[in-house]
């Protein structure tokens, strides 16, 4: 949800754990995208670079801490946000860039904020559910696919956007 302070980048994590799943949340009725499926992420704070606005915003949405190392990066996804009237204004642009990050500890000490979210799941490329984010969800295997194969690096690719 976008509150006072935050800025137009937003940030979404593919955080995996050891079974080689990833993290989904699934939102709360309430919030923009009610109901839907999402990567743990979002808006970034003034003052805060990308990593640090992740790793605060994955805590408070499930109480859990990821790696410092390990990271990948892929390439900024730019759309408006009016395709399914997310919580800011219809036209605003979003700036998302989405990471592979790995769970620090126990994966099943989740501890949902469920003013945002209501539910969660650890899930594979194979099995991400069909009412997961539209905008996002054709980036979560392609980015799956070329963070395994590039380990050892921090910027996956670019697309050339």
């Amino acid at each position: 949800m976008s509150e006072a302070g935050d800025t137009e980048l937003v940030a979404k994590a593919l955080v995996y754990n050891d079974n080689g799943e990833f993290l989904i949340l699934q939102r709360a009725s309430s919030v923009g995208n009610p109901n839907k499926w999402d990567l743990p992420g979002g808006y970034i704070k003034e003052g805060e670079d990308l990593i640090t606005g992740l790793k605060r915003e994955i805590l408070e949405e499930t109480g859990l801490a990821i790696e410092d190392s390990g990271w990948r990066r892929g390439p900024e996804l730019g759309y408006s946000v009016d395709y399914e009237l997310a919580p800011r204004e219809i036209g605003v642009s979003n700036h998302v860039t989405v990471f592979k990050c790995k769970v620090s500890g126990d994966s099943t000490s989740i501890t949902l904020d469920t003013s945002e979210n209501q539910d969660y799941s650890w899930v594979t490329v194979e099995n991400v559910p069909s009412n997961f984010i539209s905008r996002l969800k054709p980036y979560v295997a392609k980015y799956w696919t070329l963070f395994d194969l590039t380990e050892g690096t921090e910027t996956v690719f670019d697309d050339g956007s």
